[in-house]
């Protein structure tokens, strides 16, 4: 089986596994194209656009990765048609890094940064799924692999959520249960909160450190905007 054939069959049966039907019948519809006519024109056609085969999500973040970098590859063999071999280099820089920092949040007043378990999951998933995504790659494994994850996470002895978690801890970044909306700080109750990125280092730190493009700690705040007055504070103005 070709790798472009095997990567269309990994996507068609996940998103079987997904229930989503609609995408499940376009993808079964680009393998019958290039079954038959060597086309991916069809494929091609799903990116771009509201509402276009970017715009799926996924909670779990072991299948959220899993289809985003089966997407990826996808994409790439797509484009490189009628390349027959996978240039393992080109395709691992056309996947980005999307997803290979630890994302979290930041009080830019005090500097308290804060991530959640989710977070970490997320983080462990990206860098296990994008590993066995590459080497599936080549062998025309991705199929199998698609099988394997849905059936259950697969692990790595290199990295896994306790070992991330004590490196957060390490680096001085705390730990929250709670997903989503993060404000007020609960250190210094300022509401200058935002979304924060960090790097890994390796061996022998392996910590994490400020990402570049952050914005600053230390920050002087951005104005509040005035509230919207209700209905009935107008209506007691008018009163008076």
């Amino acid at each position: 089986m070709e790798p472009y054939l095997d990567a269309l069959y990994a996507m068609h049966d996940l998103l079987g596994a997904l229930n989503e039907s609609h995408w499940q019948k376009w993808i079964g519809e680009d393998i019958y194209q290039w079954r038959t006519a060597r086309s991916v024109t069809h494929h091609l056609s799903a990116y771009g656009g509201i509402g276009s085969f970017n715009d799926i999500n996924f909670n779990d973040p072991w299948l959220g990765n899993l289809f985003d970098g089966i997407q990826s590859v996808c994409y790439f063999l797509a484009k490189q048609f009628p390349a027959v071999c996978v240039d393992q280099t080109a395709l691992q820089e056309s996947m980005g890094t999307i997803g290979c920092q630890l994302s979290g949040w930041m009080c830019f007043g005090c500097g308290y940064g804060v991530v959640s378990n989710r977070d970490i999951d997320g983080f462990v998933a990206y860098r296990i799924i994008r590993e066995e995504i590459l080497k599936s790659v080549s062998c025309c494994g991705l199929r199998g692999l698609v099988g394997r994850v849905v059936r259950k996470p697969p692990s790595n002895s290199s990295i896994n959520h306790k070992m991330v978690l004590t490196w957060v801890e390490q680096s001085g970044i705390n730990v929250r249960i709670e997903n989503g909306w993060w404000c007020p700080c609960p250190s210094c109750a300022s509401e200058d909160t935002g979304v924060y990125r960090w790097d890994f280092v390796g061996n022998p730190q392996c910590n994490f450190r400020p990402a570049a493009h952050n914005l600053p700690v230390g920050r002087k705040a951005p104005p509040r905007l005035p509230s919207i007055p209700s209905q009935s504070d107008i209506a007691d103005r008018l009163h008076y």
